[in-house]
């Protein structure tokens, strides 16, 4: 197997979506499709040695990759670098791109951070699972001496094993690693811990430790995702039960210690998304400090956001579109999608309360209702269903407030998301229908 490493230009159907209906004189060039710039066809295919996987990636200022992930079936850390186009950067390592580091017995990296100098710094696994390692690399590929034990390697021991799953820097150069840690052998805790610049455990954070371990559920649970919030830090994975999953979220204190203001007064919010097995990914917090989850639950991708105290937002299954034309931001709309819809004549009606009056009409599921509503204008949308149904949380009646744009407001009642096909070009037929149905007259 070789390091894959795939390119795209939007990561979501809805800006796919909005993008291709704009009239052909504003539209800009993002499609969603493989950008053909890059590596010739949007991809880039990488053997380092023998069986190889790619696991995290992140960018430079200058625009390079920074892929890692391991070699050598699992044996060794590998860091492949590419240029902007694709190729690989004769800069990096001995001149080809890559550097393979063996630190000790079966190594893995899952995850990798930018320095502002930067310096790339990367973290997963040692010996077999039995440590958590960081590594820091200076800008050409050598290891950093000046970071750990003089070797650019630090390993922090936790029971019996841990791994490193998402890293984030501060602002002061301090790293916030994430993962899990196994205390017995057999389930795992959350871990989280803090290094100062060189590499030592911050003994502020946790004290006197550097890290720390979270019991979730009974059957463990693991964290994949790390966010800061100012000096706070938020982290997103799994707790397990023994027949099931929830995405669980905590945040620690910039002290390392589990927030009382969040939650349930503990620091952690646990949310049953579907039936099954659900699990937590990569977090972000925006600057309103809200948090933003994506993950998957009952066999569907899912994003969550919850508010700052970790409150569900209710408004979780709406979004506002917007895109550039002309180097100019112009407000495509609202998309409103309703989950959990029963199928027959009539679900419910919409009345939009707009300064130019009032609109209402039947939601018939298995369709798209769009209402106009011009850009710069706000409304509330009052969602009446005869059923419940999942809007952000469960119910019959929900209040939105919307935007307007060149698109209006849009109510997706097909109950997304969309099951495409595995071969590309009738992916691609499929996605292109979506979208023709989507903003349908919005270039008339």
């Amino acid at each position: 197997m070789s390091v894959k490493f795939v390119r795209v230009l939007a990561v979501s159907v809805g800006v796919i979506a909005a993008t291709a209906s704009l009239p052909p004189a504003t539209a800009a060039a993002t499609t969603g499709f493989l950008d053909k710039t890059f590596s010739g066809d949007g991809r880039a295919l990488t053997n380092v040695h023998n069986d190889d996987s790619g696991e995290a990636v992140a960018v430079q200022a200058d625009g390079k990759i920074v892929v890692v992930g391991s070699s050598s079936g699992g044996t060794d850390i590998a860091v492949v670098r590419y240029d902007t186009d694709g190729s690989l950067d004769a800069t990096f390592g001995g001149g080809d791109g890559i550097v393979i580091t063996d630190v000790n017995g079966d190594d893995a990296a899952y995850s990798v951070a930018i320095q502002g100098d930067q310096k790339i710094i990367v973290g997963g696994t040692t010996d077999g699972f039995s440590q958590a390692v960081l590594l820091r690399y200076d800008t050409t590929g050598p290891l950093d001496a000046s970071f750990g034990g003089g070797d650019g390697i630090t390993t922090t021991t936790v029971g019996l094993g841990a791994v490193f799953f998402d890293l984030a820097i501060q602002g002061d150069g301090s790293i916030v690693g994430t993962g899990a840690a196994t205390l017995d052998g057999v389930k795992g805790v959350a871990f989280t811990a803090r290094y100062d610049g060189t590499g030592a455990l911050d003994t502020t954070f946790a004290s006197p430790d550097g890290y720390v371990t979270t019991n979730l559920g009974a059957g463990g649970g693991q964290m994949m995702g790390v966010a800061l919030d100012g000096g706070k830090v938020v982290v997103a994975g799994s707790s397990f039960s023994t027949t099931s999953s929830n995405v669980a979220v905590l945040r620690y204190t910039s002290a390392g210690v589990l927030d009382s203001t969040f939650g349930g007064g503990d620091g952690k919010v646990t949310t049953d998304v579907g039936t099954g097995y659900d699990s937590g990914g990569d977090v972000a917090v925006d600057g309103s400090g809200n948090i933003d989850v994506v993950g998957a639950g009952g066999n569907k991708d899912a994003f969550l956001r919850y508010d700052d105290t970790g409150t569900l937002d209710p408004l979780q299954w709406y979004c506002r579109l917007a895109d550039l034309a002309n180097d100019l931001l112009v407000p495509l709309g609202s998309v409103i999608t309703p989950a959990g819809l029963r199928h027959g004549h009539s679900v419910g009606r919409l009345v939009l309360h707009a300064e130019s009056g009032d609109t209402e009409l039947d939601l018939v599921p298995g369709g798209l209702e769009l209402v106009d509503l011009a850009p710069g204008q706000t409304a509330v949308a009052d969602f009446r269903f005869r059923d419940s149904v999942r809007l952000g949380g469960k119910g019959r009646q929900f209040e939105v407030e919307v935007a307007g744009g060149l698109g209006g407001l849009l109510v997706d009642l097909r109950d997304v998301p969309l099951k495409l096909p595995e071969r590309h070009d009738r992916r691609r037929e499929q996605l292109e229908a979506w979208q023709a149905s989507l903003w349908a007259g919005l270039d008339q």
